[in-house]
């Protein structure tokens, strides 16, 4: 077992630990965030939408993913307004983070404005992994909630043709007997 001499030596130490995994940990957003901002980009500029360069803005990167939600749900036949939830709560979100560390301001208030704007996060999440990964979307989705990992999802179905978007499926083959044809 290791000594330490005196208590300088200890806190040297254990700053140290410290700031090497507060280094690690900030490496590791700054990947995501770009992981993120790559994949919402490609996603964007795929489907069209003007201002696809919010992606690498804060707030603006919730607007753009609540605007690719909305045009899925849009093709699906449902009006959504995911870009002007997420655009209000990320920004309300953002303020009350800097007013709770500057005023006594109630901490609940925050955390409960901070996990509806996670919920509709993840609902929009989940509306671009089901047209880009349908078969994967449930699973993806629950792991973006536990571990955290939806900007790596984003990135990684960036490339994929959406279901909505895709061609149909072409049948080089006649019906087989009884299929397509009205026998009686």
């Amino acid at each position: 077992m290791y000594y330490y001499r005196d208590l300088a030596e200890f806190l040297v130490l254990f700053w140290t630990v410290i700031v090497a995994v507060l280094a690690i940990v900030a490496i590791v957003l700054i990947v995501f965030y770009v992981l993120e901002s790559i994949g919402l980009y490609h996603i964007a500029q795929c489907r069209g939408i003007d201002n696809a360069f919010l992606a690498w803005i804060p707030i603006g990167r919730m607007y753009l993913l609540g605007s690719i939600a909305d045009q899925i749900e849009m093709h699906e036949g449902k009006n959504t307004r995911y870009s002007l939830i997420l655009l209000i709560f990320g920004c309300v979100s953002f303020f009350m983070g800097v007013f709770t560390g500057l005023f006594d301001f109630p901490v609940i208030l925050s955390w409960a404005l901070m996990i509806v704007s996670a919920v509709f996060t993840y609902i929009s999440y989940y509306q671009i992994l089901k047209v880009h990964a349908p078969q994967r979307a449930t699973l993806f989705l629950v792991l973006s909630i536990i571990l955290g990992l939806g900007p790596v999802f984003v990135f990684a179905v960036r490339n994929r043709v959406p279901t909505d978007m895709a061609p149909p499926p072409q049948n080089p083959y006649p019906p087989y007997m009884g299929q397509g044809r009205n026998y009686w």
